[in-house]
């Protein structure tokens, strides 16, 4: 009798995968098990690219130009430029964007406060 295995799992079936990846990002309960996760399933690059992204976002919404985000991180400027035509020209990736933008400027200035 095979072992082999024919098909999702049931639970699985009615999702699709970037689902169940966003599902799972749900339940993390803490930045803790955030890291935790991101650190078994990503290899390294892809959390550095993950991380340059955002900090580009971060200061597109500071104000700053390609050239200057360019200076500042040496990210590539086709890739903030990419990133920024995104943000910039698709409403809800601004929106979705900005909002997690502004939480997270917010909790670091609370953070240099206390």
């Amino acid at each position: 009798m095979s072992n082999a295995k024919k098909g999702l799992p049931q639970w699985m079936e009615k999702y699709k995968s970037d689902d169940d990846l966003f599902q799972t990002l749900a339940l993390l309960e803490s930045e803790h098990e955030v890291r935790r996760f991101l650190y078994a399933i990503v290899t390294a690059d892809e959390r550095s690219m993950l991380a340059n992204r955002w900090r580009v976002v971060m200061l597109i919404y500071e104000g700053y130009t390609v050239s200057q985000i360019y200076e500042l991180t040496g990210i590539a400027k086709g890739t903030i430029s990419e990133v920024k035509k995104w943000v910039v020209n698709v409403r809800k990736a601004d929106e979705v964007c900005r909002i997690f933008y502004k939480r997270h400027r917010d909790f670091r200035i609370n953070q240099s406060n206390d």
